[in-house]
C-alpha cells in the first residue's frame, strides 16, 4: 500500500518538475515566443489587408404550388393511375424545391450561366472571360465553388447565394440562375407535356374507336329488337340498361380525354413563367468576407501556440530520452543525411556533366 502512494507521489513530482522546466525554458525562450507571435501577427494582418473584399448576392425562390402542369398531371393521373405514363405526369415528386437544387448543378444550367455576358468594369464578358478559362469542366468547377444552394425541408425556399469580388456581379450571376433555372424548367415542361399529348392523342384515337364500336352494338340491337320498350321481359330490359350504362361511360371517358388533350396542348404552348421568385438577388454594400479581425486574432493566437508547442516539444525531447537515447538519434540522423547527400550527388552527376561538355 505504501509503495503505491509512494509511486503515486514520485509521479506527481516528476510531473512537478516537468512543468517547472518548461516554464523555465518559456521564460529564456521568451524572444523565440515573441518573434513567432509578432511574425504571425505582421504576416497574416499584411495577406488579409491584401485579400480583395467579397460580398455575397442571394436570391430566393420557391416551387409554384398554382401551377397550371399540376392540374393536368393531377387529373391525368386520376385517369391513367397504375400506368407507367402516371410517374411521368405526377404533379409534383417528394421534395420539387430538391429537384429545383439539382437542377441548379446540372450541367445545361451551370453552362448557360457561364455563357451569359454580365457587365463587369463597365466592359461585356462572360465568366469565362472573366476568369480566364478556357475549359469547360474548370469553368463549371470555379462557377460552383463561387455557388452555394441551400433548401429548407421546411418551408421548402431555395436560396442561391454567389460570392465575387464585384457586387454587381454577383448579384446578375444570382439572377442569371433565377432565370436560366426557369428557362429549364419550361422547357422540360414542355418536353412533359408533347410526351403526354402524344399518349392522349393515341388513346383519344382508341377510345374513339371503342365509342363507335359500342354504339353500333346498341344500333344492332335496337335494329334486332324493336319492340324492346314494350317487353316485360325483365332480361331484355336489363340488357337495355347495361348497353346505355356502357356507351354513357365510354361517351364520358371519351369527353374526359378530349379535355386533357386540350390542356396537354395548352401547357405545352405556355409562355408563363415555372417559379415563384420571393426575391431577386440585389447588390451588396456589406462585404461579406475575409473577416480579418476574427482571422488575425486567431492566427495570431495560433502563431503562439505553435511557438511554445516548439518550446514544450525540445523540453520532451531532453526530459523523456536518455542520453544515449538522444546520442542514437542524432547518429541515425546524420547517417540518413548523409545517405541523402550522396544520392543527391549521384542524380546531379550527370546533368553537371553534360553542362560542362556543352561549355
Amino acid at each position: 500500500m505504501h509503495s503505491r502512494v509512494n509511486i503515486v507521489r514520485n509521479g506527481e513530482q516528476r510531473d512537478l518538475q516537468f512543468l517547472n522546466l518548461l516554464l523555465s525554458q518559456i521564460r529564456e525562450k521568451r524572444k523565440l515566443v515573441y518573434w513567432i507571435t509578432v511574425a504571425t501577427l505582421v504576416l497574416s494582418a499584411v495577406g488579409l489587408f491584401l485579400t480583395p473584399n467579397e460580398y455575397t448576392a442571394s436570391a430566393k425562390i420557391m416551387p409554384s404550388s398554382s401551377n397550371s402542369s399540376n392540374g393536368t398531371g393531377a387529373l391525368v393521373s386520376s385517369v391513367l393511375d397504375g400506368s407507367a405514363l402516371s410517374g411521368l405526369v405526377s404533379s409534383k415528386m417528394t421534395s420539387e424545391s430538391d429537384i429545383y437544387a439539382q437542377l441548379l448543378k446540372s450541367r445545361p444550367v451551370l453552362d448557360s450561366v457561364l455563357s451569359h455576358e454580365y457587365v463587369v468594369e463597365h466592359k461585356k464578358s462572360d465568366l469565362f472571360s472573366h476568369w480566364d478559362i478556357t475549359d469547360g469542366t474548370n469553368a463549371r468547377r470555379k462557377l460552383l465553388s463561387v455557388t452555394s444552394v441551400r433548401n429548407d425541408k421546411k418551408t421548402g425556399i431555395v436560396t442561391i447565394a454567389v460570392t465575387s469580388q464585384s457586387p454587381s456581379l454577383s448579384a446578375e450571376i444570382a439572377n442569371q440562375y433565377v432565370d436560366q433555372l426557369d428557362f429549364f424548367k419550361q422547357s422540360l415542361d414542355r418536353k412533359a407535356a408533347g410526351e403526354v399529348s402524344h399518349y392522349l392523342a393515341e388513346r383519344l384515337n382508341e377510345q374513339q374507336q371503342l365509342v363507335d364500336s359500342v354504339e353500333a352494338s346498341q344500333m344492332q340491337f335496337y335494329a334486332v329488337n324493336r319492340n324492346y320498350m314494350r317487353s316485360d321481359d325483365p332480361a331484355l330490359t336489363l340488357q337495355v340498361e347495361r348497353l346505355e350504362q356502357n356507351v354513357l361511360f365510354q361517351r364520358q371517358l371519351l369527353n374526359t380525354l378530349k379535355q386533357l388533350k386540350a390542356s396537354s396542348d395548352m401547357e405545352r404552348e405556355k409562355e408563363l413563367p415555372r417559379l415563384s421568385v420571393i426575391e431577386y438577388a440585389e447588390a451588396p454594400t456589406i462585404k461579406s468576407g475575409p473577416r480579418r479581425i476574427q482571422s488575425i486574432l486567431l492566427l495570431t493566437i495560433g502563431g503562439l501556440l505553435f511557438a511554445v508547442g516548439l518550446i514544450t516539444l525540445k523540453v520532451s525531447y531532453i526530459w523523456y530520452f536518455s542520453d544515449h537515447t538522444r546520442y542514437e538519434l542524432q547518429s541515425s540522423y546524420q547517417v540518413f543525411g548523409d545517405d541523402v547527400r550522396s544520392v543527391v550527388r549521384r542524380v546531379k552527376s550527370p546533368f553537371s556533366v553534360s553542362s560542362r561538355s556543352e561549355v
